[in-house]
């Protein structure tokens, strides 16, 4: 079975994080906080699980090369272990980041499916994960803002761009680093080369590839302009949060006292 895109499972796709997100809301909303973060726990997992067959899948490949695959350095991989962190700690700051950087970027993985619809086979832990794991990012990203796990401020998203700019910084050496040693075709945070079929693949266009010494290879202008992209992602998402938010409090206080109870 292959994934072909903008057909109807791919629209089925799209919307199935919105689903699961309303659906978890309503089945746990009269629930306490503690009962909620067990429940995140509980999802946190099952993603690190698919994550885990997906890799042990990948591994036992015959003409499997590349080991960086199994190092989950990627955005939607590490987004994983950011929702386990923050359920486990209660992280105000890790349920920021997963709002504000993990929640869209899975959502972009989810619309520009290109990779997806190069699979060979769609019915395996690989194929599996990728559809399981992005929908399971972006579904409990939005049931933790429909829960209030954390109400977003201008901390929050200072500490957010820091750590993203952080990231995008050292796996631009991550990768040739993982490159020069032989890990295989390493591409974190896109920062190698783009996503085929993503827009991406014109920011590229617009810089020039330059040759450090032997084997490092950067093009500036795509790196700064996929900081730029990152950075106004976070700022946008943080925007539409806080005015839903705030419209949302604002209708609550305007609410009938008989209807709060």
């Amino acid at each position: 079975m292959t994934f072909t895109m903008w057909s109807f499972e791919h629209y089925l796709f799209i919307l199935s994080p919105f689903v699961v997100a309303i659906t978890l809301y309503f089945l746990f909303r009269r629930k306490n906080h503690a009962y909620k973060r067990i429940v995140g726990i509980v999802l946190s997992l099952v993603m690190i699980t698919i994550l885990i067959f997906r890799n042990i899948e990948l591994f036992f490949l015959e003409d499997f090369t590349n080991y960086f695959e199994l190092i989950p350095f990627q955005i939607c991989h590490f987004a994983n272990f950011v929702l386990l962190y923050a359920f486990v700690k209660d992280s105000k700051a890790a349920f920021g980041f997963a709002l504000l950087l993990n929640l869209p970027m899975a959502m972009l993985s989810i619309i520009f499916v290109d990779s997806l619809s190069h699979y060979t086979n769609i019915i395996t832990f690989r194929g599996i994960a990728y559809i399981l794991g992005h929908m399971l990012i972006v579904s409990t990203s939005i049931w933790i803002f429909l829960e209030g796990f954390v109400q977003l401020n201008r901390k929050i998203i200072e500490q957010t761009l820091l750590i993203t700019l952080i990231d995008f910084t050292f796996m631009v050496f991550i990768n040739q680093i993982f490159r020069s040693i032989g890990l295989g075709d390493s591409n974190y945070f896109y920062t190698y080369i783009p996503e085929p079929g993503t827009p991406l693949v014109t920011l590229h266009r617009l810089g020039i590839s330059f040759t450090l010494g032997d084997q490092f290879v950067i093009n500036p202008i795509y790196i700064i302009g996929l900081m730029a992209i990152g950075s106004s992602v976070i700022a946008l998402m943080y925007i539409t949060l806080r005015t839903i938010e705030k419209s949302t409090n604002k209708a609550y206080q305007l609410e009938p006292i008989y209807l709060k109870k």
